[in-house]
């Protein structure tokens, strides 16, 4: 069944990946209130079976809400040859009283 789709093999679902990605980020206690959301997600490119995944982030965004704050990253996730498969904003609420260092 596979060998009649564009790839010839099966791929991932992006969302397995999406989620798996976001697993791989360190939620530190005291630091990180809650996941606030994703925006702009988008699956450039298929990820196979065997295929291993990490992910790059870079902050893009600051603001102040209520008592926390909320940091924003594109979160770029990577195959095991570069390839990008799938990129996000998203939204990590802090404590706006942490020091973190970037």
């Amino acid at each position: 069944m596979q060998a009649n789709t564009q790839y010839k093999q099966r791929i991932a679902h992006g969302m397995l990946i999406l989620s798996a990605a976001t697993g791989l980020f360190q939620f530190e206690p005291g630091i990180v209130v809650a996941f606030y959301g994703l925006e702009k997600v988008r699956f450039t490119n298929p990820t196979f079976i065997g295929d291993t995944i990490h992910v790059e982030l870079k902050v893009i965004d600051l603001f102040e809400k209520g008592y926390q704050g909320v940091v924003t990253v594109i979160q770029e996730i990577k195959k095991q040859n570069g390839e990008t498969v799938a990129i996000a904003n998203m939204k990590i609420m802090v404590n706006s009283n942490t020091h973190v260092k970037i």
